[in-house]
């Protein structure tokens, strides 16, 4: 049968549509802030989501 489809999205913003069922994606936020990344599944029996929040803070510069 057919497999799940898989799509991938971060604050309601589609980052992966049609995603493999195993895969690795970069995504290299350039502003501080709190980002939320979710995964959904869907298939013939319903659909599954999870997701999960992300806080990126400003590093100190390194020292020369």
């Amino acid at each position: 049968g057919d497999g799940p489809a898989i799509s991938l999205a971060r604050d309601a913003t589609a980052l992966w549509e049609d995603a493999p069922l195993q895969a690795n994606l970069q995504d290299c936020l350039q502003n501080e802030g709190t980002y939320v990344y979710k995964i959904t599944a869907t298939n013939g029996a319903g659909t599954d989501t999870q997701q999960e929040t992300v806080t990126v803070v400003a590093t100190a510069p390194t020292p020369p």
